[in-house]
């Protein structure tokens, strides 16, 4: 990747500030500085190492709505109070898995603590670390809760119907059309 001799005379001049405000990390910049000042475009790179890839707004919008869908879950329960048909364990949140969704568990992880939203989701340890994959369950989960008439006022049996979606669609009663989520 090129940069303009504009861009590279900008970046040099944020380096030498952050190099007198950070004196502990100074050979850090002082190595950008270089790179930067001598057209190295070959370790460019290093100017973009800390930067993490990118997530759409479209794979942030899927984890609020596994969010939000786990809020609903989690009120409904409230609501209803303690039961034989779903219990607390039943709607915690699991989060994502390290390994393969660690984009949707850091945006958890941002959204719902940095933000500090929906504290009834948080986890007593901050971290939201599934362990395993979660995103195809969450997927088919959503495509049960949308078929609902009034999604956010959900009954036990809507409930315990979102949280079987691995059980076939034998006893929906909401038809087994699927609505693709976006």
């Amino acid at each position: 990747m090129g940069l303009s001799s504009l861009e590279r005379v900008m970046l040099i001049n944020q380096y030498k500030i952050l190099e007198k405000l950070y004196p502990d990390e100074a050979s850090h910049y002082q190595r950008l500085i270089k790179v930067l000042e001598r057209g190295y475009e070959l370790h460019y790179d290093r100017i973009y190492e800390d930067l993490w890839e990118e997530m759409s707004a479209a794979e942030c919008k899927e984890v609020l709505e596994i969010i939000d869908l786990y809020r609903v879950l989690a009120a409904t329960l409230d609501k209803y109070g303690d039961n034989p048909i779903v219990k607390k364990e039943d709607v915690r949140f699991p989060g994502f898995d390290s390994g393969s969704e660690a984009k949707q568990l850091f945006f958890t992880q941002y959204f719902l603590h940095d933000l500090v939203r929906f504290k009834a989701l948080h986890s007593p340890d901050g971290q939201y670390d599934s362990r395993e994959p979660m995103l195809p369950v969450y997927r088919k989960m959503l495509q049960v809760w949308y078929r609902f008439p009034n999604r956010f006022s959900l009954t036990l049996e809507q409930v315990l119907l979102v949280l079987k979606v691995d059980d076939g669609p034998a006893n929906d009663p909401y038809g087994g059309n699927i609505i693709p989520c976006t």
